[in-house]
């Protein structure tokens, strides 16, 4: 059984307004299904998405591993399929499905890797040589230290509006809608306000293109990329590595495991979690390093 267009509309329907899931996991889950179909077409063709088996769905899974494929990309594409098929038994197209059965994929746990403060301010230096405009410069290093300063998602940031600016306040929609205020320090105010000043458009958004529209993340994952190679800097370093190094170093001054999960906006606490393991990975580390005894090779015991 093939899903109609009309159909598939209903279900991206149904997932913005049902589930009120964020624009970008809609397009990641569409984007799924419409790959798993291509896949499909050469893979058994006489199969539709609507009626496959597991085996059709664990070799797709295993398909997008071995093209090199995110982990966590490659184990999402179950979820959007299994999205799909309770959309088609909640209206009636299809009876049952195997594929709601079938276990995610386990993903090995990987911590995020933060940047050095050193790292974080050759970044910066970097924009004045990717780019030429002095606005599009401060536009950069802007966005770049207002991500630092608050953690938020790089969706989340080029999606405010000079309306947002509220004092020393910044009015966030994160996922799922979800508003929270994000305190804004006086110093990335003023680097803000700056670039605003400067930038030629007039505009609702606050990080705007060279042609006055609303700043896509490609871009600024290309700025990253730039830098990357022109100062000689790991893969990991992203826009997103930019919110783990945030959270990683809030976490390292307070130890608030809470107040670190109101700034990044995460719903629960188990996602805020791994910073708190990340700190304790670069305590050990740092104690191992430098405590006295750490050099010592003998060990001591106490009689008792």
């Amino acid at each position: 059984m093939v899903v109609c267009n009309n159909n598939l509309k209903k279900w991206v329907n149904h997932m913005t307004v049902n589930l009120n899931y964020s624009k970008n996991t809609v397009d990641s889950y569409v984007y799924d299904v419409t790959q798993f179909e291509k896949f499909l077409r050469v893979y058994s063709p006489d199969v539709g998405i609507a009626n496959v088996s597991k085996q059709e769905v664990r070799a797709w899974i295993l398909s997008r591993y071995n093209t090199g494929c995110d982990p966590k990309s490659a184990a999402r594409g179950l979820s959007s399929i299994k999205n799909l098929h309770r959309f088609l038994i909640d209206e009636g197209i299809v009876k049952k499905s195997d594929i709601l059965s079938m276990r995610r994929p386990k993903i090995a746990r990987t911590l995020p890797r933060p940047l050095t403060v050193k790292q974080l301010n050759d970044v910066i230096e970097a924009t004045q040589e990717v780019k030429k405009t002095d606005w599009i410069i401060n536009r950069d290093k802007a966005l770049i230290v207002l991500l630092y300063s608050t953690g938020l998602r790089i969706s989340e940031a080029l999606s405010l509006k000079k309306k947002d600016l509220n004092g020393d306040f910044l009015n966030v929609i994160g996922k799922g809608g979800k508003a929270r205020i994000v305190p804004l320090l006086p110093a990335v105010k003023a680097v803000i306000i700056d670039y605003m000043k400067e930038c030629p458009f007039t505009s609702e958004y606050i990080f705007v293109n060279r042609f006055g529209e609303k700043l896509h993340a490609c871009t600024t994952q290309g700025l990253m990329r730039k830098i990357r190679k022109l100062i000689n800097l790991p893969e990991n370093i992203t826009p997103h590595a930019i919110r783990h190094t945030c959270a990683t170093h809030v976490m390292e001054q307070t130890g608030d495991l809470r107040s670190v999960q109101e700034l990044l906006g995460h719903k629960s606490v188990c996602s805020t979690q791994v910073y708190a393991d990340v700190t304790s990975r670069l305590l050990n580390k740092t104690y191992n390093k430098c405590h006295p005894l750490a050099c010592k090779k003998q060990s001591y015991t106490t009689n008792s």
